[in-house]
């Protein structure tokens, strides 16, 4: 086949126009004064009011930072959009003036000949003296005080919801106090707990101040007009969407999951509930009706508790009719729980068992009354998963371990003569313990904290001491 002449004349005169022309390209490149910076921690802890001391270095290509400027500004996660600035200088001096929280810090560094920026960033926690530490619930003459014990400094500040509140008293009759970190759409909030016509409050736990008494934290008002007989908050476990209130043996709950703050109605059935709650990894809690000598479950989202399905188990106990009180409930492992309890004569039992209540199912393992030093004379126990199968107890003066797998424990330690022990609380390898000491002039109670350790058998090592802080502790809960 031929080309048409027009083609190639076409063809022809494109290529001599290509080959025309000019590249005006620039061969002349601007170096980029590129930086490196260092020396910022990873994270920085400082208090309120605190000046910052963070100097950075800074490493550039061309070894020139006079066209460089700076800024730094911190942000949490409601406040992404509209960080707060807290300095256009290089080094970081200024007080801290944020909330106490967690933040984001960000140091950026802008080339002001290029616009090209660089940017370090950091974690950044603001503290107050009430961010770390223990919660020291007490009793004075029926009154309850809240008092906080830094960790770090050792400082013991007093009546710390008066001092927030205006003198506002907490309340009589005080039974707990709680801690639950912000956790998805639910904020984080301290609940203390007493047997008055308030119930208790929940407040700030950054300030502490009143957010609402318990009384007004429910959906549907209570119809009992005098003191609430509040015994048992029931924290939401790792993967749980609820958390509950036991009030005069009957159980309300909220989704937690959905960051409702608000209770339900009560939860319906003929029952009346011990102060326990068994909730390791189940997404709903198992609990013990004193009144019908069982266990319940709560098991779907018809607002009632179930009897659980009981298997070839039920032989060694029967789930349904366990026919004891419930002194202790404990957890192992997930869903491995065990309890302590009493029969008519007084005699201790201890009960190991499997429980779902999501799914209804319950697998008796043992139940057995323990050769246990003490163990009915018993004022308190504790128990953690982190130290598994072991049931601490205390009993006057004295400690006890027992492990309910070997059957077989002694005592761990004799606080001395003079000091009656009335509370425990084992978090992790820590052993909280709360006394009153008969000798002491004043105030006569306080608090000491143990590390069990396990190398070589169980062991306590004192860590710290408190005492003449109030009439009575009686509660003792970790927050940071």
């Amino acid at each position: 086949m031929k080309l048409s002449s027009l083609f190639l004349t076409t063809l022809g005169g494109l290529l001599l126009l290509a080959s025309c022309v000019k590249d005006n390209s620039s061969t002349s490149f601007t170096q980029l004064n590129d930086v490196t910076i260092s020396n910022i921690p990873d994270t920085t802890t400082i208090g309120v009011d605190e000046k910052f001391n963070i100097v950075p270095l800074l490493a550039t290509v061309l070894n020139d930072t006079s066209n460089l400027s700076y800024v730094w500004y911190a942000f949490d996660a409601t406040t992404q959009y509209a960080a707060d600035t807290l300095s256009f200088e290089h080094n970081l001096t200024v007080p801290a003036k944020m909330a106490p929280g967690s933040y984001t810090l960000v140091y950026k560094v802008t080339d002001k000949k290029t616009n090209i920026f660089y940017k370090s960033t950091t974690k950044l926690v603001v503290a107050n003296e009430f961010t770390t530490g223990i919660m020291v619930l007490g009793n004075d003459n029926g009154n309850a005080v809240l008092d906080f014990y830094n960790t770090a400094t050792g400082k013991l500040s007093t009546n710390i919801y008066e001092n927030a509140n205006g003198s506002e008293a907490l309340g009589k009759n005080p039974v707990s106090v709680s801690y639950y970190p912000k956790k998805s759409s639910m904020p984080a909030e301290v609940l203390v707990l007493n047997k008055d016509g308030r119930g208790g409050i929940f407040a700030d736990p950054v300030t502490f101040i009143k957010l609402r008494g318990v009384r007004q934290s429910f959906y549907l008002p209570l119809q009992d007009d005098g003191d609430l007989n509040v015994t048992k908050y029931v924290a939401r476990s790792t993967t749980g969407l609820n958390d509950y209130l036991i009030i005069g043996g009957k159980v309300y709950n909220r989704s937690v999951n959905s960051g409702e703050v608000l209770y339900k109605p009560e939860m319906l059935g003929d029952f009346s509930l011990a102060p326990f709650g068994f909730y390791e990894t189940s997404t709903r809690a198992t609990f013990y009706d004193d009144k019908n000598k069982r266990f319940l479950a709560h098991n779907n989202t018809a607002g009632a508790l179930n009897p659980f399905i009981t298997d070839a188990t039920a032989s060694i106990f029967d789930a349904n009719n366990v026919g004891l009180t419930m002194l202790y409930g404990g957890c192992t492992a997930g869903n491995n729980f065990f309890a302590v309890c009493k029969d008519g004569s007084g005699t201790p039992y201890i009960l190991t068992f499997l429980a779902n209540a999501q799914a209804l199912t319950f697998t008796a393992k043992d139940k057995y009354a323990p050769t246990a030093t003490d163990l009915q004379n018993a004022t308190a126990y504790t128990s953690a998963t982190t130290i598994a199968n072991y049931l601490f107890y205390a009993a006057d003066t004295k400690i006890y371990a027992y492990n309910i797998v070997s059957k077989s424990g002694g005592l761990l330690m004799d606080i001395g003569s003079g000091y009656n022990i009335n509370f425990l609380e084992l978090n992790g390898a820590e052993l909280k313990v709360a006394f009153v000491n008969a000798q002491a002039t004043g105030k006569k109670a306080g608090f000491t904290t143990y590390n069990i350790g396990t190398v070589g058998g169980l062991n306590a090592t004192e860590t710290r001491r408190k005492e003449g802080i109030c009439d009575l502790i009686v509660d003792l809960t970790d927050k940071n």
